[in-house]
């Protein structure tokens, strides 16, 4: 062979020892398993036998073995020299001929759910994928592993990704998996974005990752004063101008089913080089604020942070509602934002000057689930009740609104 040849075949076998798999560890008895026994000419010290609840196996002459946690030779290696006591040069051979079996029920939104059979060592994974994974979208479903009583959520999107393996839990006998459908959840984003409106939420969905849905900022959006609301709590600011237009990965941070992320228009430039749009002292005259073209003026007021006049210049009506209450600085902690009233003086010619108003539910509003919004208009009042202080009937309305819009009654709608 020539020398070529040698060191091409060295190579090889250097290389298919280097990929060769490591010797898996031996395996290790546990109660419920199959021991079985063989001893060389003494047929009635062998046979099989279960792994009782101890660990233990009974073998003739010597009595009980403690076997568990213990690999086949070291159990052999035991056997072997109790029996020397008996035997001359015993020859032994233990070998595990059955793992134990566990029953594990797999329920709910799965292909077949029922009770199986699972040998030990099989884990979550493994009663997922047997009972043919779940029937709905993982990333809006919930994995429960129920154990002696105690429940515990594991994240079914992660493990079924090859993720969370940690979390991939060996099962025990009388291990119960549940698997639900959940709600579908959803992210708001309203304002100068590309389609604003809810999108559906995925675990582990970030900034980045909503701005892309919905088709990244408008040129004339103010990404640095953009607001993330969550839960009950006040708006807090973020900069996705440095995220989306300078490329900062700091600026990016991870979302919650039910955000709400507001991106507000830049304001105009007035005449005399001032801005628009930004929030103003309650005690300012609105007659003192520049409203550019197609803007209008509103009054904010009840359970906000700052009542007062508001310059908005959204165009779409859900954004002017927006607007209107970031203007003001959000919710105060006691708003009660199911019942927000919008109220306006509507004069008509030749009858007297009457008033509307109009009820919205701000959290229905913002997931797209109001089919009539209404359309702010110049020198609409935006009034937010108080959760302690009533809901805002035809009462309350009259004497809050009666001198603004100098109306005496009010029809809703």
């Amino acid at each position: 062979m020539s020398t070529q040849n040698l060191v091409r075949l060295a190579l090889m076998v250097g290389l298919a020892f280097c990929l060769s798999p490591l010797a898996a560890a031996p395996p290790q008895f546990a109660p419920g398993d199959t021991l079985e026994l063989t001893v060389a000419g003494q047929d009635s010290l062998g046979g099989e036998q279960i792994v009782d609840e101890q660990g233990v196996v009974r073998v003739g002459l010597i009595g009980d073995v403690k076997v568990a946690g213990r690999t086949e030779r070291q159990v052999e290696a035991e056997i072997t020299t109790a029996l020397k006591k008996f035997i001359r040069k015993p020859r032994v051979r233990v070998k595990l001929a059955k793992l134990a079996e566990y029953k594990v029920s797999v329920l709910g939104d799965v292909r077949r759910p029922q009770v199986y059979m699972l040998e030990r060592g099989a884990t979550v994974l493994d009663a997922l994928l047997g009972a043919g994974g779940p029937t709905v979208d993982r990333e809006q479903a919930e994995l429960t592993l129920i154990r002696a009583g105690k429940s515990e959520i594991l994240p079914l999107y992660e493990l079924m990704a090859g993720k969370a393996l940690d979390k991939n839990r060996l099962l025990q006998m009388g291990d119960v998996l549940q698997v639900r459908s959940l709600p579908e959840q959803k992210i708001v984003v309203l304002g100068q974005v590309g389609k604003q409106g809810p999108i559906r939420y995925r675990p582990g969905m970030t900034l980045a990752d909503a701005l892309a849905e919905v088709g990244g900022l408008r040129e004339d959006a103010d990404g640095a004063n953009a607001t993330l609301k969550r839960d009950n709590k006040d708006a807090e600011p973020i900069d996705l101008d440095a995220l989306v237009r300078q490329g900062k990965a700091e600026a990016n941070r991870l979302l919650q089913a039910g955000d709400t992320i507001y991106v507000p228009a830049l304001p105009p430039e007035s005449e005399d080089g001032t801005t628009a749009g930004s929030s103003t002292d309650g005690g300012v005259d609105p007659s003192t604020l520049v409203v550019p073209d197609g803007a209008i003026l509103v009054r904010v007021l009840g359970a906000v942070s700052q009542s007062g006049p508001y310059v908005i210049t959204a165009t779409d009506p859900v954004e002017k509602i927006t607007e209107a209450i970031l203007a003001a600085e959000n919710f105060s902690g006691s708003a009660n934002t199911r019942a927000i009233i919008i109220a306006r003086r509507v004069d008509e010619a030749g009858k007297p000057a009457r008033g509307e108003a109009y009820k919205v539910n701000y959290s229905k509003l913002i997931q797209g689930k109001v089919k009539k919004v209404p359309d702010l208009q110049n020198g609409d009042v935006i009034y937010v009740p108080d959760k302690r202080g009533g809901g805002g009937g035809g009462g309350v309305l009259k004497s809050i609104f009666g001198t603004l819009l100098r109306v005496a009654t009010f029809g809703f709608f």
